[in-house]
């Protein structure tokens, strides 16, 4: 039996949809991301990555020291709606991937550590003001008690 409205454009559009939602689905939405838990994370840089047929032709090499002079805290490599987007429009030919390097910005403070360094500009204050120094009467030793000096009672005794 045959549709008496089999030759509209609908068919071809119907197929295009078929041939897009296949493509994205063979490109996948792959993901890998390594993570350096000792360090705090910093800066992030992206770049695309070239690759052919689906993702199936193609190798890329990274060095993740060309963006980070010391450690890098995170790399993660995987596809976004733009690089599907060129995927599809493409038809599999060229299916890019993107590598995101986070770096890093320090090491990982430890939990309940002081620091090892103040920031710049910052200068300490003592908790308390320091009190005034006590004038001593000449030829008498200073009071180094922690109490306060009592006052010397009438006749001189104690």
């Amino acid at each position: 039996m045959r549709f008496p409205y089999s030759n509209l454009p609908l068919r071809g559009i119907a197929t295009s949809a078929l041939v897009a939602s296949l493509l994205l689905g063979t490109n996948g939405c792959y993901k890998a991301t390594f993570i350096n838990p000792a360090v705090v994370p910093g800066e992030t840089h992206e770049e695309w990555t070239d690759f052919f047929i689906v993702g199936l032709v193609g190798k890329e090499e990274f060095d993740v020291r060309e963006f980070c002079p010391g450690e890098a805290a995170k790399v993660a490599t995987g596809g976004n709606f733009l690089t599907d987007l060129v995927t599809v429009v493409t038809l599999g030919i060229y299916a890019p991937r993107k590598v995101y390097v986070t770096c890093a910005a320090g090491p990982m403070p430890v939990p309940g550590a002081m620091p090892t360094a103040l920031p710049p500009g910052f200068s300490p204050q003592p908790a308390m003001p320091a009190p005034p120094p006590t004038a001593t009467p000449p030829g008498q030793p200073p009071n180094t008690s922690p109490l306060p000096a009592s006052p010397a009672s009438p006749g001189g005794a104690p």
